[in-house]
């Protein structure tokens, strides 16, 4: 029961963030998530950290993959994919992480 003068809360997707969204986008351009979930700077950091790190790995692949044996070759996309994989991955699942942790401080944190 609700008492006189106190506004009724309400449980309305008004503010909350979707987790899947936020992941989704994040999936596409690194970082957006973490944009969309209210936390910019740190969304910056990742497109331009993961931006960087793509860049350099294809300045060494321009420059250095004529020059190397077969064997290398082979190991190099292991190495690249661990390079921008984990880091990928970790972006992902702190997008999610950063929508959810918006929607509990608004207090939407069980509503789906």
């Amino acid at each position: 029961m609700m008492e006189y003068g106190q506004p009724e809360r309400r449980k309305m997707n008004n503010g909350k963030k979707d987790k899947v969204l936020a992941l989704l986008l994040s999936a596409i351009i690194p970082g957006s998530g973490q944009i969309y979930s209210g936390r910019k700077k740190r969304g910056v950091v990742i497109l331009i950290g993961l931006t960087a790190v793509s860049f350099m790995i294809t300045l060494y692949t321009c420059l250095v993959w004529p020059a190397v044996s077969l064997e290398d070759i082979m190991t190099m996309p292991i190495f690249f994919l661990a390079l921008i994989g984990f880091p990928y991955s970790i972006q992902l699942l702190d997008a999610y992480r950063s929508a959810e942790s918006y929607n509990e401080s608004i207090g939407l944190d069980g509503i789906d």
